[in-house]
């Protein structure tokens, strides 16, 4: 939702003790269309274009992020890992405008949906961070447009990050996750390491002294963690279902 005040009391920092007039040529942004907004004439919040160049202008008084948020377009979750620079955070808002509305003309999920278009635009080292931060950020658009599958407080949904789990999870992939912080011997848990979430299959040595990770997908090696050391790795849950079938069951 646009909150509208909130938004004129910081286009007003940015201005500062300059002139309405002086604002504008500085943002590059026309003083009428400032004048309404800050005179509340204008109850529709501005483009991602105009809010880009206010960010821009700002002198660190807001960021193009804090302002697509404020404005109601896409509220940024899950990058307290990820270090996103200002281009980086520009084209994963333009992705994820475009795939609600995308969503909204009743197109499956991923199906077709032409992320290359977007992370072509950006250099090698950036691709993968913002595909990321995509598929996390995405979750709450499906969720809204579906509108299906109660989930109370002890569940939520996971967009997959990785292949690890392929054939049965891809990436993009949405999987059922029971909230829990400990392991289970031969459950297939969401987990987080190394920065990363990731899903893995816990398999128990028979000396009980260490677990194997184990994922479906050839490419991943396993993983043998010594218990003393498995606080290392944070449990979120543990997986239920997949969006098209009870797999893990």
């Amino acid at each position: 939702m646009y909150n509208q005040e909130k938004f004129i009391e910081i286009l007003k920092q940015c201005q500062g003790n300059l002139s309405l007039n002086e604002y504008a040529r500085i943002s590059n942004v026309d003083v009428g269309y400032l004048w309404r907004i800050i005179n509340k004439k204008k109850n529709n919040p501005p483009s991602p274009k105009i809010l880009e160049k206010i960010s821009n202008t700002s002198k660190g008084i807001t960021t193009y992020d804090e302002l697509m948020e404020i404005c109601g377009y896409i509220k940024l979750t899950g990058l307290h890992d990820i270090n996103l620079n200002d281009v980086e955070i520009i084209i994963l808002n333009e992705m994820l405008i475009d795939y609600k509305n995308y969503l909204s003309q009743n197109n499956t999920i991923f199906d077709k949906f032409n992320e290359q278009k977007y992370l072509k635009k950006l250099p090698d080292e950036s691709k993968n961070k913002v595909l990321i931060a995509f598929r996390r950020n995405s979750l709450d658009l499906i969720l809204n447009n579906q509108n299906k599958d109660t989930i109370n407080d002890e569940e939520f949904k996971f967009v997959s990050e990785d292949d690890a789990m392929y054939p049965l999870l891809d990436i993009g992939d949405i999987a059922l996750i029971h909230r829990q912080d400990y392991i289970e011997d031969g459950a297939t848990l969401l987990i987080s390491m190394n920065n990363s979430n990731t899903i893995r299959k816990f398999i128990l040595s028979e000396d009980s002294s260490y677990y194997t990770l184990t994922a479906m997908n050839a490419c991943y090696k396993n993983l043998n963690i010594n218990v003393n050391e498995i606080n290392k790795i944070k449990i979120l849950g543990k997986v239920i279902k997949t969006e098209n079938m009870s797999a893990f069951k």
